[in-house]
């Protein structure tokens, strides 16, 4: 991934390459793998959240996301953050197999 996406202006517009080796131009639909990054963001908004009062680390999962299945509901939030929930890994999700299969690689 060679570029950058601008969601500031309207339009939103990408510049660059989002796969060199095809030349596939860099659009504001392209769908990117972020990486591990994603793990460190997401923690400073949940922390960021505990801190403002709109939710607890000591929260149910349940209570933010009940679309989860019920053994994983009453999971504290407090334990994704520290990798000690029991929810297996996404790795193999479909989506990023699905993901994999339009960009013809792996990470």
């Amino acid at each position: 991934m060679v570029g950058a996406l601008r969601h500031v202006f309207q339009p939103p517009r990408g510049w660059g390459l989002a796969d060199v080796e095809t030349n596939e131009p860099m659009t504001a639909a392209t769908v990117m793998q972020v990486g591990s990054i994603s793990k460190q963001v997401t923690a400073a908004t949940v922390v960021e959240l505990a801190r403002q009062g709109r939710l607890s680390l000591d929260d149910p999962l349940g209570r933010h996301l009940p679309q989860l299945p019920q053994q994983w509901q009453p999971i504290p939030l407090r334990a994704l953050l520290t990798m000690t929930s029991g929810i297996p890994e996404f790795a193999h999700s479909r989506a990023e197999t699905s993901f994999r299969g339009n960009r013809g690689g792996s990470s």
